[in-house]
């Protein structure tokens, strides 16, 4: 499938599907989209870190994608015989966020960091960078896990997707479709 087509698939009849399995081509155009897309709003607000200086834009984008992201992540997970609950740990991110605003809140508020311990201080900052370690591996993990060659043939969460694409390659040449390239195999 063209990545277009791959990309509309996401947002529409896949948006919330998080069973079936999907290919890596499929999740890479996914990210890249992602990445453009956020890069877009950011250069349009002047500023490209959406979670210190939200506005609507960026927060009306990032409720839209992330169901979507979740379920095509998901799906990858299940192409490589994995369990979805690997994606688990992308909960936690909006908790480190917050503990990382509230920090930063710390030094630029009301609040006198001078006039708290040194021991609240020295712990504050552990676990905060202790919860951003944590989920900076698991997301390493995660992309190791979706980068990696799927199942080939059917596994516990369904048909090969690729299989899948040339099925759907060779019904639209069939069909005497204009998009279909000629021979299958070269897609």
């Amino acid at each position: 499938m063209r990545a277009i087509d791959l990309l509309i698939s996401c947002l529409t009849k896949k948006y919330a599907t998080f069973s079936g399995r999907a290919s890596r081509k499929e999740l890479l155009v996914w990210v890249f989209f992602e990445i453009v897309l956020m890069f877009l709003v950011g250069g349009f607000y002047g500023s490209y870190n959406f979670l210190t200086s939200p506005n609507a834009s960026a927060l009306f984008l990032v409720i839209v994608l992330v169901v979507p992201g979740f379920a095509v992540t998901i799906r990858r997970l299940h192409d490589i015989n994995r369990s979805g609950w690997y994606c688990l740990p992308f909960v936690f991110e909006p908790t480190y966020l917050f503990i990382s605003n509230i920090t930063g809140l710390m030094s630029y508020s009301i609040f006198n960091p001078e006039s708290l311990s040194i021991i609240f201080k020295t712990l504050w900052y552990f676990f905060e960078g202790l919860l951003g370690g944590v989920l900076l591996l698991t997301n390493l993990i995660v992309f190791i896990f979706c980068v990696q060659k799927g199942t080939r043939g059917n596994n516990r969460f369904g048909a090969d997707p690729l299989i899948e694409q040339v099925r759907e390659i060779i019904r639209k040449a069939a069909e005497g479709d204009a998009d279909a390239p000629s021979d299958p195999t070269k897609q």
